[in-house]
Parts: structure tokens; C-alpha cells; sequence
């Protein structure tokens, strides 16, 4: 586990802290396992150099243990998330089907990484807009589970 990556379990939940050389700073991410079904938050908002969000991906699957873990998935809005959502409109635009533009955001990157690589998509709340005079769907919620 790296080094500068502090969890702290809260029951089923963790929350994980990024230890520096002057402060600790709280909060970066959190994630719950429940039934082997893992969700993990926060990352999106992850900007340093000492620790990446890969780094902190890593460090929770081994918290949990992968071979506890069935299934990651992935709640993207604008809200939480929202650089996963951003990736997933963007290659949805270049003409990439969904599944394979889920399986290239940074949630599932990591999640293919580990083996999670079938797509169930749970929710998807769209938006019809206008773009250089051709109507494409922009979603803003996406839900989507990555198994093995």
C-alpha cells in the first residue's frame, strides 16, 4: 500500500486520507463494500502529485481484497464522478458504443484492470442537445456496474 494513503474504516465504509510532508488531507475518497458490490467516491476531485487516483484505486481493492469483491460500480453525474461522465459523453460522441466507452473512463480503466470487465448499465438519464446542427444524446447520470 502506499505509503503517503491513510484509510480509516467507518463500519462497512472507508474513508481515505492523503498524508503529506506539512498535513493530512481528509476525504479524498471513500468506499463501501456491500455484498461484494464496492462503490467508491471522491476520486474526480483528486489533483497531486504525491498520490494519484490510481494509487488510491489500488489501495482499496486491497483493502477489501479482490477476491471479495464481485463487482465495482460506477455512479457518474455531474456532481460525483463527473470526469467519468465527461470521458464516457465525449467518446459516445466520437462514435464508440457504450460499453466500450464505459470500459475507457478512469473507473473502467482501473476496473479492467483488476478483471471487471462486463458491462451492466443500471441508469442512464440523457438529454437531447444540438451540436454543429446534428441532435446527440449528453447523458447526465450514469449508473453502471463493472463485473467479471
Amino acid at each position: 500500500m502506499n505509503e503517503k494513503i491513510d484509510i480509516m474504516e467507518i463500519g462497512k465504509r472507508i474513508e481515505i486520507s492523503m498524508k503529506t510532508e506539512s498535513t493530512t488531507i481528509c476525504g479524498i475518497a471513500s468506499a463501501e463494500l456491500n455484498d461484494g458490490r464496492l462503490l467508491i467516491g471522491g476520486l474526480n476531485n483528486l489533483r497531486s502529485k504525491a498520490v494519484s487516483g490510481s494509487d488510491v484505486f489500488d489501495s482499496i481493492i486491497e483493502h477489501f481484497g479482490w477476491e471479495n469483491i464481485i463487482m465495482i460500480r460506477g455512479r457518474w453525474t455531474s456532481h460525483y464522478q463527473a470526469e467519468n461522465l465527461i470521458t464516457y459523453n465525449y467518446l459516445l460522441a466520437q462514435g464508440y458504443p457504450k460499453d466500450i466507452a464505459a470500459l475507457n473512463t478512469f473507473t473502467g480503466k482501473m476496473s479492467r484492470k483488476y478483471g471487471f470487465d462486463k458491462i451492466e448499465f443500471v441508469e442512464e438519464t440523457s438529454k437531447e442537445i444540438e451540436v454543429l446542427g446534428k441532435k446527440q444524446d449528453i447523458y447526465t447520470i450514469i449508473e453502471v456496474n463493472f463485473a467479471r
